[in-house]
């Protein structure tokens, strides 16, 4: 640990899982209420670094986490195991996402919106073979989906 000890971030796990058997319904779940943060969990190191790159070319650091974590969520499911596996030390120079509406009328969300939506395109082309139109599609309606229930 480094600094004081102010605090634990609470509970990431909270017993979250995807069994869902395609990406498509993976996404559309996360987005509809199951979502977590999935960067703790355990991922094959070449498919989290790759994985980790998409959301790093996104100058909104409240889609770059959202993007990441979709991206995981599509490429496959999550499993809950119960033991301790992360322990979060809160700090003063934690990054925190701005307020809904702050978010949406900031300068670089609707081209963030649109690079999110072209990620989890590409996810539904490579894992569930959607053609490119219906991929477009569908990683539309997840965003959308997102994106009301956080306004």
């Amino acid at each position: 640990m480094y600094g004081s000890f102010d605090g634990h971030g609470g509970i990431y796990w909270d017993r979250k899982e995807s069994h869902w058997a395609t990406a498509r319904e993976r996404m559309f779940q996360f987005a509809s209420g199951g979502y977590w943060v999935l960067q703790f969990s355990v991922h094959r190191r070449k498919e989290f670094v790759a994985d980790s790159s998409i959301a790093r070319a996104s100058e909104d650091r409240g889609f770059s986490e959202l993007i990441n974590n979709f991206v995981f969520i599509g490429r496959g499911k999550s499993k809950f195991i119960d033991c301790l596996y992360l322990f979060r030390q809160t700090h003063e120079a934690r990054y925190s996402l701005p307020t809904s509406y702050d978010w949406i009328i900031g300068e670089k969300w609707n081209q963030s919106f649109q690079e999110m939506a072209a990620a989890l395109e590409d996810v539904l082309v490579e894992v569930d073979g959607l053609k490119r139109d219906e991929a477009r599609a569908v990683a539309r309606d997840i965003v959308l989906i997102l994106l009301k229930r956080s306004i």
